[in-house]
Order: structure tokens, then sequence, then C-alpha cells
């Protein structure tokens, strides 16, 4: 009888023990896996609402070096520029991007401007350069007396000015 009680406890019990132990194992390791995928559910909900406490300030840094070339808004503000400084703008010309190098993660392009007015306008076009949300990088500046007897005060000044933005 007690021979037929181990037959019985080897044949029926210790494989139901096993499959109970390890349903127990693999419940312990999805229970985990549940545990690590909440904490990066909740991690991921934590950097987009921080990612939107800082959507301002990313949107100020597009402005900055946009992701585009964007000649004609950068056409148009220098010229606002210019006629809030009271400078007449003259020429305008936009040469082709080109590459900072290859670490550089920026594009270039060439502004070349024609400008007349006096020194103090021109000044506060320098100003106006300075504030605008935009960076730009003056490059070159040549300032010449204009030709005209009548234009005493005249100056003229070719600026030559690179745009920035991201490759």
């Amino acid at each position: 009888m007690v021979a037929l009680a181990c037959f019985g406890f080897f044949v029926m019990v210790l494989p139901m023990y096993n499959d109970i132990t390890q349903a127990r194992e693999d419940l312990a390791i999805r229970r985990e896996r549940l545990k690590e995928r909440t904490e990066l559910v909740n991690k991921v909900d934590q950097l987009n609402s921080e990612y939107q406490k800082y959507a301002d300030q990313i949107k100020k840094l597009d402005k900055l070096i946009p992701e585009k070339k964007q000649a004609d808004q950068i056409i148009s503000s220098l010229q606002e520029i210019a006629n809030q400084s009271g400078l007449n703008m003259t020429e305008i010309a936009v040469a082709d991007s080109t590459k900072q190098g290859k670490t550089s993660n920026y594009q270039s392009s060439l502004i070349s401007l024609q400008l007349s007015g006096s020194y103090s306008q021109f000044n506060n076009f320098l100003k106006l350069i300075e504030q605008s949300l935009r960076l730009y990088d003056i490059n070159d500046i040549t300032m010449s007396a204009s030709g005209g007897a009548q234009q005493k005060a005249a100056l003229n000044f070719q600026v030559k000015i690179n745009a920035n933005n991201i490759k």
C-alpha cells in the first residue's frame, strides 16, 4: 500500500506540483515585465510632459535656426529691418547654400545687401539685426560716401550676412 501511495505521488502529485511551480515562476516573470513596461510608459509620459513645458522655447529655437533655407522670409525680414531703421535697400542677393563642413549640422546662405542712408540709420539697422529672432552672422561691412552733391550725409553700405539653417 505504501508502494502504491509512493507510486501515485510520483505519477500524479509530483507532475502537478512541478506544473504549479513552473506557473508561479512564469507569473513572477510576467509581473516583472509588466512592472518594467509600466515604468517605461510612466517615463514616456513624464518626458512628454517635460517636452510640453519647453515647447515655446523649442519654437523660438526653430525661428533662430530654421530647418529650411526660407530665402523669401530672410529677404522680407531684412527689408523690414532696413525700412524700420530708415535705410534704403537698393540691392539684395542670396547665394546658394554652402555646407559648413562634414561635422557641422548647419548650412549657410550668403546674403549681400546694398544700403544707403546715414551712419546713425545704419547703426540702428545693426541693432535691429541683433534683436531679430532669426540668427544672422555679419561677415563684412563696406562703407563708402555717396557720389551726389545733394546727398552730403548719405552713405552707401555693402553688408554680407550669413543666415544659417539646419541641414
